[in-house]
Order: structure tokens, then sequence, then C-alpha cells
């Protein structure tokens, strides 16, 4: 059977949500359809939401509403008295020390439409790791981060989802 994963960089992904709808759009039934879809491939191992401190309470709400969910609030960095995000970075080392600690894990979901990702995925992809993506809406997926996805077992068609119709 296969195992996801399922890490989230929400903030990403809610922007774009927000951004693109016009009207008032509830994120855990778009986050909660998106799950089921992942769930047709597998049996969910475990979501965790990463998000900067300000995103707290949005984060929260889904964290309530979704079973196995984990909330992880990355801080900010400050470098040359700039105060940087740490989202992405802190994703990445998550992946890469996870996944490595749970042989059983078959796919890695991951909630972004951010093409930064690419070279972790591509190694882990190398490592026997099968990739799903979800973007928040179409203009706002990478189309290099889609074409990284992995196809689906039965078919020809990328593991790739979108959070809005």
């Amino acid at each position: 059977m296969n195992k996801i994963l399922v890490v989230v960089d929400l903030e990403n992904v809610t922007f774009h949500l927000f951004k693109s709808q016009d009207k008032e759009v509830d994120p855990s039934d778009v986050f909660a359809a998106a799950v089921e879809k992942i769930k047709a491939i597998g049996q969910v191992y475990g979501i965790f939401l990463f998000l900067p401190p300000h995103s707290e309470p949005k984060g929260s709400e889904l964290l309530r509403k979704t079973p196995d969910c984990f909330m992880v609030v990355c801080p900010r960095e400050i470098s040359e008295g700039i105060s940087m995000d740490t989202v992405d970075k802190t994703i990445k080392k998550f992946c890469e020390k996870v996944v490595t600690q749970m042989p059983d894990i078959t796919h890695l979901c991951l909630f972004t439409g951010d093409k930064d990702y690419i070279p972790m995925l591509e190694t882990l992809k190398k490592e026997g790791l099968k990739i799903m993506i979800v973007g928040g809406e179409k203009t706002s997926l990478s189309p290099k981060l889609k074409r990284v996805a992995d196809k689906y077992p039965r078919g020809n068609k990328e593991m790739v989802f979108l959070l809005t119709p």
C-alpha cells in the first residue's frame, strides 16, 4: 500500500487561493477535498502544515478540522537587519530528514506552487519517493514544478492537483 506524507507550504497555497476567488472560500473545505484526492492514491501518513507566525490563526483552523494534521510554525530570522521567512528552508530540512527516517513512506505530496523546491524533490525522487504536487491555482503553479511530479500508477497524467477548479 502507498503511504503518503503530506507537506503544506500553507501561506503559498492559500495566498493564491484567496487572491484568485471572487467569493468567500473556506480553506478547510478546499483542503479536505484535496486530501480526499490524495487518499485515492494511498494512505495519508501525516499532514504537516508549515507557516510563518502571522499565519498561525489560519493554520489553527485547518488543524482543528483535519485529522492527522500537525502545525509547524517557522520563526523568522534576522539577517543583516532584515527579517526573513524560514518556511521554505524549514520544509526542505524536514523533508530531507523525515523521509530518510520513515522508510515506509512511498510518496511525498507537497502543497506549493514554488519552483524553489525542485532540487529537493529531484533528490527525493532519486531516493525512490514518488512526488505529488498540489498548487493553489493554475497561474500560481510553476510549470517546472509540475514536471517534477510523478505519473499516476495507471495512466500518463502527472499527480498534480489544484485547490481551485
